[in-house]
């Protein structure tokens, strides 16, 4: 019985023992898979290195600055903002006009939005030119068909409001083939009329032709409040057509700025020499009651027969008789 006790107590020994061992060998296992970590952990930070091993005595200057290693440049500095350009606001007309030495090239000033406009009269030359004989007689029947380019002529005409900038001649061009294209169409709406006192219970010029502005003209503005007034020139009465046959005759073709004095004498001296309109000798004058109604503009320089001897072919003698022919208001087809 001793003996089987004391050997289950050896045998419970060794089986602490065995225990004792695996735990011990377990326990060292784990610490030494901790201190291998702690290695790799440490060798994974940088290396404290003492700065002054990286020194070399030779390298230090003076002033204590390592010429190996200089201190680096200091930052730039920083950049100013562009400067802000003063716009001086001229305040009157007055200041404008002293601005000088601007430059502005040929591009520039295609690309300026105001422009001065001034009157286009191809398209209305060119129907004259077709329409109108060189003695005057007008196809009307042949112009009917133009009348949308003769309406855009005359809108054309309409909405050239400023003309601060043109020439004398400009202007009185402007306003001649304005009343000879008003004229013209005022026809062709009432054609086949055959005179233009037919139209309007024969008060035509009193009717509203064109628009210019926001103001409304009649043949009688354009002519008597206008043209007479403003321009004081006797000529004229034989550029502007009333469409009878006793009246000048309608030029074949558009009164032009740069031509317009020698289209003006042409006419004139034409009207006064043509016979039937008038009858012209030494002693004895028959003339147009045109000379009749505006005898004052005539006068300007003297008498109407002073008028009439700067531009008639033959000399008026001063004691000449005048008479005044009647009208022919047949329309001057």
């Amino acid at each position: 019985m001793k003996k089987i006790l004391i050997l289950v107590a050896c045998v419970a020994l060794i089986s602490c023992g065995s225990e004792n061992e695996s735990a011990s060998d377990l326990s060292d296992v784990s610490f030494d898979k901790m201190v291998r970590s702690d290695d790799y952990e440490e060798s994974m930070q940088p290396e404290e290195i003492d700065d002054k091993e990286l020194v070399h005595p030779d390298s230090v200057n003076a002033n204590g600055v390592n010429d190996d290693y200089p201190a680096p440049p200091p930052p730039p500095p920083p950049i100013p903002p562009p400067p802000v350009e003063e716009i001086e606001i001229l305040e009157d007309e007055e200041e404008i006009m002293e601005v000088e030495d601007i430059e502005i090239s040929d591009e520039v000033v295609e690309e300026i939005i105001i422009k001065e406009v001034k009157p286009n009269h191809a398209s209305w030359d060119a129907m004259l030119k077709k329409n109108v004989s060189s003695s005057g007689k007008v196809n009307y029947g042949g112009l009917k068909g133009s009348l949308p380019a003769l309406e855009t002529y005359i809108k054309q005409l309409e909405g050239l409001t400023d003309q601060k900038g043109w020439s004398r001649n400009e202007k009185l061009a402007y306003w001649i083939n304005m009343y000879n294209a008003a004229t013209v169409r005022l026809i062709l709406k009432n054609y086949p009329v055959t005179s233009i006192t037919k139209i309007n219970g024969g008060k035509p010029w009193d009717l509203k032709v064109v628009t210019v502005g926001s103001k409304k003209y009649t043949l009688n503005e354009i002519e008597n409040s206008v043209i007479r007034p403003k321009f004081k020139e006797p000529r004229i009465h034989f550029a502007v057509n009333c469409a009878a046959k006793s009246c000048p005759k309608l030029l074949n073709g558009a009164f032009l700025p740069d031509q317009l004095s020698r289209q003006l004498t042409k006419m004139t001296k034409a009207f006064i020499d043509k016979s039937g309109k008038n009858e012209i000798s030494e002693k004895k004058v028959k003339i147009s009651k045109i000379f009749e109604w505006y005898a004052d503009d005539f006068k300007t320089a003297g008498t109407v027969q002073d008028f009439l001897n700067k531009y008639s072919a033959t000399e008026i003698k001063s004691d000449a008789k005048i008479e005044y022919l009647e009208y022919n208001w047949d329309l001057n087809k």
